[in-house]
């Protein structure tokens, strides 16, 4: 009997020790929470959605001697944000949460950059007494508070995988990971940021976001990819070549890969024909480009049973063609047709919503499409 009493005693304070570790006052919320686009379920429980409490407790005073002097003060800040908890995912959040509060993103010298070549300077002092920087600024800044939190960090130099410059090339992008418990998590704060310098001044505060806290490394891939393979922190390597490869889904889509099931038959991959560069108001942008051989084109989409999803067709004004496109629904399956008018490039959208969990349509994944006749495969895509 006192055998059995302690074990039930020390299966009683194993479940105490959890869920003290996940304590609601830590994190200001802990109801409802899904692992999204977390890393993991641990990680998952500080993207709450609102910033933290302790970050806005912050005085004034401090705040301004560490934009004045911040070799003297910025240290005396990350303490006051981060000394109170030994939980290294809650420090980065509040660093990560003051930063996207107080720093604003620089578009008046990414403007200049652009134009002239203008260098930037990521120095934190600079950076803290303007009060404003672009991705490398951030990255610096973020690194340092955490380096004084005690927290190791590393800077991620790569690339935007959907956007080319006018020279041809994919600009440039710079995020951070973080090291807790001998795994590292991406965090990149400009990204999160959430207001701009431009030429009139800073803009209104924006809402909050935090998106990209603690993201899982394949949302990532989606939007950036590092330059060095090893910052995927994937199970392999890819080469860039591989990376560039990758359809261009929305950030949703992995959501509801990863939650909802979905998964579109066939695979994407094997429906892309190439990568196609549209200039959509001064900015390039690749888009998968999807040759259709037939007058029809039909996708199937698995979903789980809680999961709906659409499909729509436009044309390159964005007006909607009625009565070429259908979708259909058999058990967990999607049947979406699309039939084409002519062999102009029209553009297709898949969106889906979950209604139990509550969630809107979001679009998951856009794409360009051409019919190409038989014996007409030469037609130019214009």
């Amino acid at each position: 009997m006192r055998s059995k009493f302690y074990q039930i005693l020390f299966l009683a304070l194993l479940i105490f020790s959890w869920s003290n570790h996940l304590r609601p006052e830590e994190t200001d919320t802990l109801q409802n929470f899904s692992i999204g686009l977390a890393a993991d379920k641990e990680s998952a429980i500080y993207r709450t959605g609102k910033i933290d409490s302790r970050v806005i407790q912050v005085p004034d005073a401090l705040e301004q001697k560490a934009y004045a002097n911040p070799k003297q003060y910025l240290q005396e800040l990350t303490d006051f944000l981060t000394s109170d908890t030994q939980n290294q995912f809650l420090k980065i959040k509040r660093i990560h949460d003051w930063i996207t509060l107080h720093i604003a993103y620089d578009n008046v010298r990414v403007a200049k950059y652009l134009d002239s070549g203008l260098k930037f300077s990521n120095d934190i002092q600079h950076v803290l007494k303007t009060k404003r920087t672009e991705c490398g600024g951030y990255s610096k800044l973020f690194m340092e508070m955490s380096k004084m939190a005690g927290i190791e960090s590393v800077s991620i130099h790569g690339y935007q995988r959907r956007h080319i410059d006018s020279s041809g090339n994919h600009p440039t992008h710079i995020w951070n990971a973080v090291k807790i418990r001998n795994k590292f998590y991406i965090v990149d704060v400009s990204r999160d940021r959430r207001f701009h310098y431009i030429d009139s001044g800073f803009e209104e505060l924006g809402e909050y976001t935090d998106y990209e806290l603690f993201l899982h490394p394949e949302a990532k891939l989606l939007l950036q990819a590092p330059n060095d393979p090893k910052f995927l922190f994937l199970k392999r390597e890819f080469s860039r070549g591989e990376v560039l490869a990758i359809p261009f889904f929305e950030k949703n889509y992995l959501e509801f890969q990863l939650n909802y099931g979905v998964t579109f038959i066939p695979s994407v991959e094997k429906m892309i024909s190439r990568k196609i560069l549209i200039e959509e108001k001064k900015i390039r942008i690749l888009y998968d480009l999807v040759e259709v051989a037939g007058r029809f084109l039909d996708i199937n989409i698995e979903v789980d049973k809680d999961t709906e999803v659409l499909c729509t067709l436009r044309d390159a004004i964005g007006k909607h063609q009625k009565g070429h496109f259908s979708i259909s629904r058999k058990k967990n399956t999607y049947n979406c047709r699309l039939s084409f008018p002519d062999n102009k490039i029209y553009t297709v959208d898949f969106y889906a919503r979950n209604f139990k969990k509550g969630k809107n349509w979001v679009r998951l994944y856009q794409f360009k499409a051409i019919y190409k006749p038989s014996g007409n495969d030469n037609t130019e895509s214009k």
